[in-house]
């Protein structure tokens, strides 16, 4: 699972494409993009249980994407998946272990935990690798 920062780099992008295509100069005016529907205060039902329908969303839409976005977008991008028993899983990329060399210590290990999370890991894979708690896990997670 990805943080929450990442949809909403990705609704930055998908949201301000139609400025960038020159197609329009005002985010919502675009008839087919979400805050068209928000700022008409249509509540699609494609937004139904959607995080950023309950945000104030259009202070995230402000500002031009950084370069910390485009390198979120772009590991997004990269991100693969596969689908096991009728349920899509993220691929994970590297070896579990291969986040834990060289670790000297816990602010490290933590560090390299999130991402093993991040990267697609179970709380419980890495708990059994690392040999620690699952509880330890879900509090560095936290």
């Amino acid at each position: 699972m990805y943080d929450k920062s990442y949809l909403y780099v990705l609704f930055r992008y998908v949201e301000r494409n139609p400025i960038k295509a020159k197609i329009t100069d005002v985010i919502g005016k675009y008839l087919w993009s979400s805050s068209t529907f928000l700022l008409l205060g249509i509540k699609k039902e494609l937004m139904n249980g959607s995080l950023l329908y309950n945000q104030n969303i259009f202070e995230l839409l402000d500002n031009d994407l950084t370069t910390e976005d485009m390198q979120k977008l772009e590991k997004l991008q990269k991100t693969s998946y596969i689908k096991q028993n009728n349920v899509i899983k993220r691929e994970k990329q590297k070896s579990l272990d291969s986040y834990f060399v060289d670790i000297d210590n816990l602010i490290q290990r933590n560090k390299e935990i999130r991402k093993a999370v991040l990267d697609g890991y179970k709380q419980s894979e890495i708990a059994e690798f690392l040999r620690i708690s699952r509880t330890t896990i879900s509090k560095v997670i936290r």
